[in-house]
């Protein structure tokens, strides 16, 4: 099974004419204004946005959610390649 790879942020903008640059700089300000996030990349912040309509505000809400799933629930985002986990492979097959 191949990893998915993420597609680049320039091939991004061309696909995408709702996605401003303008937005992704703000997203990344106010992200570098919040200490306990990290730093997304610019497609992680493009995938954000599409995610929730290019809607400002639903965005910074659901990147807030993300990584505060991800630091309390670390189990549910750990050990996920379908390949090696059997449980996953079992689901992976079912559905």
């Amino acid at each position: 099974m191949a990893v998915v790879k993420p597609v680049p942020f320039e091939e991004l903008l061309k696909r995408e004419p709702e996605l401003k640059p303008d937005d992704i700089r703000a997203l990344r300000e106010w992200c570098n204004k919040q200490p306990h996030l990290p730093k997304p990349s610019d497609t992680e912040l493009a995938i954000f946005l599409h995610s929730n309509y290019y809607r400002m505000e639903p965005t910074k809400a659901t990147i807030e959610n993300y990584y505060t799933l991800r630091t309390h629930l670390p189990e549910f985002f750990a050990d996920r390649d379908v390949l090696s986990n059997k449980g996953l492979r079992q689901a992976f097959n079912t559905a």
